[in-house]
């Protein structure tokens, strides 16, 4: 048996001194420990750095798990012997592991393990894999401001950034993008990009008294600074407090802590920034700030961020927001942006019903602190309304457990030793969940053009016009992916591929969810999608003509309740509650026994879709290739 192992490489363990980074890289190697089969896999963090791990630490590590493997750079080393010095290291202490999966995040390590996977390669001929995972927005985040905070502009650093992480998406095995945001912006038709959700912290048992405390927490120091907008955040909550002067909020009460100071900061430089921070306010409420330095080691500032009756995350741009994710987990109300990641995230994710739920502001320098105030008054109005409000979204977002995470990645790189995720899941049902359909698109993409379909690929209605076009007008084809599609049918000689589209009646019974510009829009589409076959044809001549009996256009008559995607025994479902169908909600459903039942309804439920175009062919082929499929289900 071949024993695997994943390694993860950061420059730190036991110590979150770069914030979210190093939470997601210990909370993730921790889980992921917990799931794996010891005797087949095996989880290792190299910290390639000159600071060493604490004994207790490494203890810790030990306990969930997790190997530890340290790499302290010589100063005059090369980047190369770094990696070639820290690979070495990883061999000597698991010297049982046959191959590995080398795992790195960002700009900061992802070049690490490209550079470690490469010279493996290069040096000894074995191919191993290597992955990156993104968690920063470079272009949106990392912007150089003026003076005026008027302007915004794009600095050559966050330039440089940005061609560094495409440079790693281009070349390394497996991409995942925390979030919806980075993903947007590194799509590669050539890299199964795959986003991700970090987990939530595990509720603690004891009922935990909120104190009349209002926390802004962030790294507000470096380069950081500016960005995280500690100072206009400060401002914005000072203006909400005197909003609500005379009231029964009583804001008199509330004290101001900011949570993330330079750790080089003295007592008495904390408590003299705090006294000039309230002295700039001459006139209404002047509220006590307490100044705190920022914590790398996390115990002291979950206690104070629990106890808290807001936390208000003031930055304009975050790829995600881990501050935010960690205050939610605890159920602590948060005001955020809404150019966040984690907004856009519950956003998708709950549409609507997100009203209430959490406060937020647009990210609009002409009004960015007023409506950040409003956000935060309308919170500290009604606190019990909130904070059962609070509870509600933890609830919504209790699914995402970093065990669930950490076998959804293992499995991604490979890696199958691990528990059953059934285990991990409230619904037994369901695999995964996509914030909207395109995500799962450009995943679909990413299938079709590194060839990992070999059965059957299946659009059952709801066909963004940008799939097979490159905008929404639909004049320009997108070649590339055409022409993958066409290599994919020649690669694979079995291959079927179905383009299930609404036409005619479909999308008249539509016509109650539309206005008449999208009547006409799919319209359309149907059109064009119904020319396909004739412009493959003309595009692709010989090369499509030996596979156009499995390329299948089959016009849908009547409306289906949902739309599916099928990838080979993948199933996908997207829920119909908006016209915009790529924005909707998408499942995946287990190839388990739990899955089965509810592939049958939906098989059931195309096969009447179908029905009810009985004078088309390719209609009356594809219902009675659904009979061959039932009960054929690879489970895992």
């Amino acid at each position: 048996m071949t024993k695997k192992g994943i390694v993860f490489i950061n420059d730190k363990w036991g110590r979150f001194d770069d914030g979210g980074i190093d939470v997601f890289n210990q909370k993730l190697c921790e889980a992921m420990g917990y799931v794996m089969k010891r005797e087949e896999a095996v989880v290792i963090c190299l910290i390639i750095s000159t600071i060493a791990v604490a004994n207790k630490e490494k203890d810790r590590a030990r306990d969930h798990n997790v190997r530890i493997v340290s790499y302290a750079p010589g100063n005059n080393e090369s980047f190369d012997e770094i990696c070639r010095g820290a690979a070495k290291n990883v061999l000597h202490a698991a010297c049982d592991i046959d191959e590995f999966v080398w795992v790195g995040h960002d700009i900061h390590t992802g070049r690490h393990a490209y550079k470690i996977a490469e010279l493996r390669e290069k040096e000894y001929t074995i191919k191993e894999r290597c992955a990156v995972i993104l968690h920063t927005d470079y272009f949106r985040v990392h912007a150089d401001r003026d003076g005026d905070g008027t302007k915004r502009e794009r600095g050559s650093d966050s330039n440089r950034k940005t061609e560094e992480q495409n440079m790693l998406v281009a070349k390394v095995d497996y991409v995942f993008c925390i979030g919806p945001q980075i993903l947007k912006n590194v799509w590669h038709p050539q890299r199964n990009i795959i986003r991700i959700i970090p987990g939530l912290a595990e509720r603690k048992t004891e009922e935990i008294s909120k104190n009349f405390k209002i926390m802004i927490a962030g790294r507000f120091f470096g380069n950081s600074e500016k960005q995280k907008n500690w100072v206009g955040t400060c401002e914005a909550v000072v203006n909400a407090l005197n909003s609500l002067s005379g009231t029964e909020a009583n804001p008199e009460r509330y004290i101001i802590t900011v949570y993330g100071m330079d750790p080089q900061m003295s007592n008495e430089e904390l408590a003299l920034l705090g006294k000039t921070e309230k002295d700039k306010y001459k006139t209404g409420i002047r509220p006590t700030f307490q100044m705190k330095r920022f914590d790398s080691f996390q115990k002291d500032y979950l206690r104070e961020l629990e106890e808290s009756a807001i936390l208000v995350m003031g930055s304009e741009h975050e790829s995600f927001g881990m501050v935010a994710w960690e205050a939610l987990a605890l159920e602590v109300p948060i005001v955020i942006s809404e150019s966040s990641g984690l907004y856009e995230y519950l956003e998708h994710e709950l549409g609507y019903l997100l009203r209430g739920l959490c406060g937020s502001f647009p990210a609009d320098r002409d009004c960015t602190i007023d409506c950040m105030s409003k956000s935060i008054a309308d919170i500290l109005r009604k606190p019990e309304k909130m904070q059962k409000a609070s509870a509600l979204l933890r609830d919504m977002m209790g699914k995402h457990k970093w065990e669930s995470l950490a076998i959804e990645m293992a499995q991604r790189v490979g890696v199958n030793a691990v528990m059953d995720e059934m285990t991990q899941r409230n619904h037994n049902c369901f695999e995964f969940t996509y914030a909207e359909r395109g995500l799962l698109f450009s995943e679909i993409k990413a299938c079709i053009v590194n060839k990992n379909v070999k059965k059957r690929l299946v659009f059952f209605g709801g066909i963004s016009r940008k799939l097979f076009w490159l905008d929404d007008e639909m004049e320009d084809m997108d070649i590339m992916f055409c022409k993958a599609i066409v290599d994919l049918l020649e690669s694979k000689s079995n291959l079927h591929v179905y383009i299930c589209y609404e036409t005619g009646t479909a999308i008249k019974q539509r016509k109650d969810q539309m206005d008449d510009k999208m009547e006409e829009t799919l319209q359309k589409k149907a059109e064009k999608i119904g020319k396909l076959k004739k412009v493959f044809e003309e595009e692709y001549g010989k090369a499509f003509e030996k596979c156009i009996n499995r390329f299948h256009l089959v016009p849908l008559t009547k409306s289906p309740s949902v739309y599916m995607n099928i990838l080979d025994e993948d199933w996908f479902f997207t829920l119909k509650y908006e016209n915009r169908t790529t924005q909707n909600t998408t499942m995946k459903l287990r190839n388990s026994v739990e899955g089965q039942g509810e592939k049958e309804r939906l098989r059931e439920h195309m096969k009447f879709i179908l029905g009810d175009n009985v004078d088309n062919d390719e209609c009356k082929n594809l219902a009675e290739e659904l009979e061959h499929w039932k009960g054929r289900y690879e489970y895992e």
